[in-house]
């Protein structure tokens, strides 16, 4: 209270000017906390904005620092400049028929070109290179290094359980990996080109290794980590193209591929010491049950070299920025749900929020890619790899081409060379994949700190307003989206490859809504029926799901933006803003003006204990401050406050809610908020005739006047009253002294 009710006394009569007074006083006080507290919701949101800004510069930063040190860490101009030139390698068809096919793949790819005898030159004239080993290079300057290897999984054969067709087909593929040496070794039959009559089975093989008809089987088991057991055989750089011809014609006679063949791996690995790339390429060919070779290739570059340049060193230092930034994200963070924890008495608050999940579940994968990098970087470091490795007995051998040295075979090695440049491929293929799907949560999480600014958060608001909109219409849509395909599936998965599985239906659905109709053109090659089933599926999916499901989607998201735009058509643009701020803080050096904090500071002790924070308003733009012919004045809970206005309101609240009065300089904070704050009205038009100064302390005085001219009123009728009865004691003789106690107190009062 403003006057203490000790101050004010009354009479019966004078008790409703009392109480008009004090409901004056308490008006006043009201209104003088609503001034305050607006004006502390103005500079609190104020600052509140210039701390959003702040972090959102900072994460922005972050971001590009990020993004720098991966795109610096990948490489990719060198990376696809030694991918694309080993891309001829690879087969040029998704799927073959034959295994002959496969034979004619690797005799015109590898064989006959990448084998063929090298070119003699006066510094080599036996074609070598200067390690001694013959030069074979996928592309200019890509080295195969230790050979191509061929690589064969097998099922496991067992008489068909089903008797009814037995007759037709006797043997049947098991779901086992058969690990039976298999095949003949052409040398000894008569009918194959490779026939040497000369060779004995028995120098070259032991009596396990021989069939019952006295033949040396053609390929036996080798374990290679990263592939599924099988039989393996190697292509050695060093074997002249004869040798290699041989090779291959002696897998083609040997029955290499047959009914019990699962899938077959062709792998080359090179360097490239212009790049200092490493390089795999990998070509699988599937063989499916229905008898189709399903073919997949892949082809990876490495770079084991990771700090060997001076621009390494320079990216060395950007990661450890990096990873500081990460420490203090996560610093952040856990300040935050501290926060939340004390304001609302549980840390499981804090998740309330999705944006706080996004946050956390980011900063998790930035943690796990750099433990994962740092491991790359390790096993980078220790690898190592040779030219040419020792794997076979004899590269011209006459009687067992694929014999392994029996003393010291590096046949292990180079299985070891393929895992750990499979396993460092790998590790790369992670950690890209780590980074991509955390660059898609940074780009949410810019969202998220975007969405404090009118303007600039518009798309969350509307995505936010138009949620369970989305939500029930996408809940329609993928159920006549997925029967749809469903539909596909049924009536041409067993004949058209768009529709061979429910996925592959499912992403030719898809394809069609992206505009994509090429399987159109094969469903019009239809006849019959199917002609007519595959027009009515394309049309009526086109009409229903093109022309007005997905119209009612631009609707939820049209309807949405309108009313989020419309409620922030007159705010601030972020630009502006920042404009805003930057003004304010080169006017606040240049006037000595109080910073933010200190202003609160100050208002939070004008607005005494009776108030608590409110959450921070909306306040009103500010104007041009520089026009003679305008005053300012700031919007507070609808009513316009102006200079005078504020000054005597802070002037009060120090007077009565500051203890210590020289903390609070009143005529500097009202000075400074009408300049950072201070909306310009024209004096006559804009701003109605200003009341009276200080009405409400006018219409207090005269109450009071009012009061003291009572009480003077009565105080004389008292007097007269006393003084007739003084005359009266005075006639009769009598005395003051003589008037017993009692009557004293009866005088008196």
């Amino acid at each position: 209270m403003y006057y203490a009710e000790s101050d004010i006394t009354s009479e019966d009569d004078g008790a409703g000017e009392q109480m008009g007074m004090e409901e004056a006083i308490k008006d006043i006080e009201d209104d003088d906390h609503k001034v305050v507290n607006g004006v502390y919701r103005m500079i609190k949101e104020r600052s509140a904005h210039k701390t959003a800004y702040i972090d959102l510069l900072t994460f922005i930063l972050f971001t590009a620092l990020y993004m720098t040190v991966l795109y610096l860490q990948q490489g990719n101009a060198q990376r696809y400049q030694v991918t694309q030139s080993m891309q001829p390698l690879l087969p040029q068809d998704t799927s073959l028929t034959q295994p002959t096919d496969v034979f004619t793949y690797l005799n015109e790819t590898f064989i006959s070109t990448l084998w063929a005898d090298p070119i003699p030159t006066f510094d080599n004239p036996d074609g070598t290179e200067a390690d001694g080993n013959l030069g074979r290079y996928a592309g200019n300057h890509n080295r195969i290094l230790g050979g191509l290897l061929v690589h064969q999984a097998r099922y496991g054969g067992r008489v068909c359980a089903r008797k009814r067709f037995q007759n037709l087909f006797q043997y049947c593929s098991t779901s086992s990996t058969s690990k039976e040496p298999f095949g003949v070794n052409p040398i000894y039959v008569n009918t194959s080109v490779l026939y040497n009559p000369n060779v004995t089975a028995t120098d070259y093989y032991a009596p396990a290794e021989i069939n019952s008809a006295g033949i040396p089987y053609a390929l036996f088991f080798r374990k290679i980590e990263g592939l599924k057991d099988g039989f393996p055989v190697v292509f050695d750089i060093n074997l002249s193209a004869e040798n290699a011809a041989n090779r291959l014609q002696y897998l083609a006679d040997a029955l290499y591929l047959d009914n019990a063949t699962d899938i077959v791996t062709v792998r080359v690995i090179t360097y490239n010491g212009d790049a200092h790339h490493f390089a795999q390429l990998q070509a699988f060919f599937t063989f499916q049950p229905g008898g189709k070779i399903a073919v997949n290739t892949d082809i990876k570059g490495l770079n084991v070299e990771v700090y060997a340049k001076t621009q390494d060193w320079v990216r060395a230092g950007l990661e450890a920025l990096l990873v500081i930034g990460i420490a203090y994200g996560i610093f952040s963070e856990v300040r935050e749900a501290i926060h939340v924890h004390k304001s609302k008495g549980s840390v499981l608050r804090y998740f309330s929020s999705l944006w706080n999940f996004i946050d956390v579940i980011s900063l998790a994968l930035l943690v796990y890619a750099v433990i994962h990098r740092i491991f790359y970087v390790v096993m980078a470091q220790r690898f190592t790899a040779d030219v040419h490795y020792d794997i076979y007995q004899d590269l011209n051998s006459l009687g067992r081409p694929w014999g392994l040295k029996l003393d010291g075979s590096q046949y292990t090695d180079f299985a070891d060379l393929a895992t750990r440049v499979a396993t460092l491929i790998e590790f790369h293929n992670e950690y890209v994949t780590l980074n991509g799907i955390n660059v898609f949560l940074m780009i949410l999480r810019v969202l998220k700190l975007l969405d404090f600014q009118p303007q600039m958060g518009i798309l969350t608001r509307a995505l936010a307003a138009a949620g369970a909109d989305l939500l029930n219409f996408f809940i329609l849509w993928g159920i006549i989206f997925v029967a749809y395909a469903y539909i596909g599936n049924l009536m041409f998965g067993g004949n058209l490859d768009a529709f061979r599985s429910l996925q592959y239906s499912l992403t030719t659905m898809f394809m069609w809504v992206l505009g994509d109709t090429t399987v159109e053109y094969t469903l019009l090659a239809k006849r019959g029926w199917e002609l007519w089933a595959g027009q009515l599926l394309f049309i009526t999916f086109q009409v229903w799901m093109v022309f007005i499901v997905m119209q009612f989607l631009i609707a939820i998201a049209v309807d949405a933006f309108v009313d989020v735009k419309l409620a922030t058509e007159n705010a601030p643009g972020m630009f502006e803003e920042l404009y805003d701020f930057g003004k304010a803080g080169i006017l606040r050096y240049r006037y000595k003006r109080l910073p933010d904090k200190a202003l609160l500071r100050q208002l939070k002790q004008l607005r005494g204990t009776s108030v608590t924070d409110d959450t921070v308003r909306d306040a009103e733009k500010t104007g041009d401050l520089s026009s003679k012919d305008k005053e300012l004045i700031v919007k507070v809970d609808g009513q316009d406050v102006d200079t005078e206005r504020l000054k005597e309101v802070l002037e009060r609240r120090t007077l009565y809610e500051v203890a210590d009065k020289s903390s609070v300089d009143p005529t500097r904070v009202a000075e400074q908020v009408m300049a950072q704050f201070g909306l310009a009205m024209e004096k006559v038009e804009k701003i109605a005739k200003k009341p009276k100064k200080n009405e409400e302390l006018h219409k207090l005085k005269e109450a009071v006047d009012s009061f003291e001219k009572q009480l003077a009123s009565m105080s004389d009728v008292i007097q007269g009253r006393l003084n007739a009865i003084h005359g009266d004691m005075a006639v009769a003789g009598m005395s003051r002294s003589t008037i017993p106690e009692e009557g004293h107190e009866d005088l008196d009062s």
